[in-house]
């Protein structure tokens, strides 16, 4: 196994291994569903706040959202733009943001339309933690360059959402500890 996770109500579990195999199980070990992750093997993995969706990143730089209601599987969404494999992936409190840090150096913020509306590149090494913090209007990532870094979440003003032509994104303002 290289990815174990309960989800919030703690009811299922989720497992990936390294041969692009994932699944879902009850807490008898019943297998609920599988995943068609058929391109790279599952290597993070998060769930809603909700327990809904669950988010996934894979060695190939990609992560994926997963409707897993009525113990089905539905891919829903696709994330694209790291160039190396994604270490961690997180859920903003409120479930409408997510984190992606990938062994590139970077951290990406993507609203659940696949924008991703903020890419850091301030680490210098492979990203192993990231992290929301309770109130969603911080966040924390960490990298294997020995630092630490904290951002707060700002919502972004009129011009900011048209230079970058997206509806609701945020604006983060950065600070290394």
């Amino acid at each position: 196994m290289i990815v174990v996770a309960f989800p919030p109500d703690e009811k299922k579990i989720f497992t990936a291994s390294d041969n692009n195999g994932a699944r879902l199980w009850d807490l008898n070990g019943d297998k609920l569903a599988d995943f068609d992750n058929k391109t790279s093997s599952i290597c993070a993995v998060a769930f809603s706040p909700d327990g809904k969706k669950i988010l996934s990143g894979s060695f190939d730089g990609t992560s994926q959202l997963w409707d897993i209601e009525e113990n089905s599987v539905l891919l829903e969404l696709k994330f694209i733009g790291h160039n190396g494999r994604i270490e961690l992936v997180a859920f903003s409190p409120d479930g409408k943001t997510i984190l992606t840090g990938s062994n590139d150096g970077t951290v990406r913020l993507w609203d659940l339309k696949r924008n991703s509306f903020r890419v850091f590149k301030g680490h210098t090494d492979n990203v192993i933690s990231v992290a929301f913090s309770p109130d969603g209007k911080r966040i924390l990532t960490g990298s294997l360059d020995d630092f630490l870094r904290s951002d707060k979440i700002e919502p972004l003003s009129a011009q900011q959402k048209k230079q970058y032509g997206i509806t609701d994104p945020l604006l983060l303002k950065q600070k290394t500890i």
